[in-house]
């Protein structure tokens, strides 16, 4: 019963299930294949994985491979294979079988036993609460909430951490080795010469080309511990002020943009760059994975991204069909003036592959919605700028931030 077993190995301090090797009763160690047949493999991962997921409520996270052989140590030959399922100590325990029952690991032994005492049932649910605390208590800091409410200054903030089901020690811990890494600047990386300790960790900002060093700046802070914080400073303008040089909005795009939003009588509208969103992401991507490479820790991360300073604002967005889209339907207009992606309390999202090629802008779907955008319009609209966001100008990233 995959079921039974996962329950117990969740509700437990995780653990492994190998279907195709027999024990030994004697050590109780893996002894011999024979192995699966590897015509079989996908029909019994996917089997296993359905079994899990159906039978237990919450599911837990699980991670399913098939090791193919030949497999000497094990008998194992190569015309056949074992399933590997890595169960992890759960953050959300208890989870119950569809039988109503709830399992533990007893020591050694193969058999799960049913949890029947209420004490052990109440630190599961203790267990629960004090690791989404954690997390919890991780994904809010990296931002001065108090300080940011002194600035009118529109902010993005990303907070990353490792999820504690698949986390390993990370091993990056002095500032030099963070100086080099900033500085070798990988490709597409944003420039961020400002390199110092912090009470988390380590920060790498551009201050040095503000016209007040202290202020509002691009800043990324890795903690000690494997997390990782993004605030973004967002470029804002009047629409009355968008023809002047250095405005985001003198551009070919943003000048058919003011016309638009003239013409819809916004004329005082206050308009954020989200164009420099993206920018900004792709840039601080490239140094977060050369930073979370070199400290070898697990790919999987929970994130929580929070706005800050932005009510009332219109989001632009450099896209042929985000004009379109504020021509024939609406212009949009951001309702909240803070708010938080998932907006639940103590919640976050999943990030299955910090390494992927564009693993933080998964995230941008959820705040797109935020600032009104339709679900039908956000595929086209985040392609589009994007592309946008590539043809720019490495300069600038700092002409925006600033």
């Amino acid at each position: 019963d995959y079921a039974k077993e996962a329950s117990a190995f969740a509700n437990s301090m995780g653990g492994w299930i190998f279907v195709g090797i027999e024990e030994d009763s004697s050590t109780r160690k893996p002894a011999y294949g024979p192995g699966l047949q590897n015509s079989e493999a996908t029909r019994l991962q996917d089997s296993a994985r359905d079994a899990i997921f159906q039978n237990l409520s919450p599911s837990p996270k699980i991670e399913l491979a098939v090791v193919r052989g030949p497999i000497p140590a094990l008998s194992v030959p190569t015309d056949r294979c074992i399933l590997v399922i890595n169960i992890p100590e759960s953050q959300n325990t208890p989870h119950i079988h569809s039988s109503g029952k709830i399992y533990r690991r007893q020591a050694d032994k193969s058999e799960p036993v049913e949890i029947t005492d209420r004490a052990e049932l109440d630190a599961l649910y203790k267990r629960a609460k004090r690791m989404r605390s954690r997390i919890d208590k991780r994904l809010n800091q990296g931002f001065d909430r108090a300080w940011a409410d002194t600035f009118d200054t529109p902010w993005l903030h990303c907070a990353l951490t490792p999820d504690p089901a698949h986390s390993r020690r990370p091993r990056l811990s002095r500032l030099s080795e963070f100086r080099d890494l900033i500085v070798s600047q990988p490709q597409g990386a944003i420039s961020l010469p400002d390199v110092y300790s912090s009470a988390l960790g380590f920060v790498a900002r551009n201050h040095r080309e503000q016209a007040v060093p202290h202020g509002a700046a691009l800043t990324l802070e890795y903690g000690l511990d494997g997390s990782v914080y993004i605030t973004i400073p967002l470029s804002s303008i009047c629409v009355e002020d968008g023809h002047q040089k250095e405005s985001f909005l003198n551009k070919n795009s943003g000048i058919k943009f003011m016309n638009i939003l003239r013409k819809s009588l916004f004329n005082n509208a206050r308009v954020i760059d989200c164009t420099y969103i993206v920018m900004s992401l792709l840039g601080m991507q490239a140094h977060i994975q050369q930073i979370l490479a070199a400290a070898k820790v697990n790919e999987k991360y929970l994130i929580r991204v929070q706005m800050k300073n932005v009510f009332r604002c219109v989001p632009f967005f450099d896209s042929e069909a985000y004009l379109n889209y504020c021509t024939e339907r609406l212009i949009p207009i951001v309702h909240h003036g803070e708010f938080n992606i998932p907006p639940q309390r103590r919640r976050w999202l999943d990030m299955n592959n910090i390494f992927d090629k564009n693993a933080l802008l998964e995230f941008i779907i959820p705040v797109l919605f935020s600032l009104g955008l339709g679900e039908d319009i956000m595929p086209i609209i985040v392609e589009q700028t994007i592309q946008s966001a590539y043809s720019r100008k490495k300069g600038s990233y700092l002409e925006a931030g600033g």
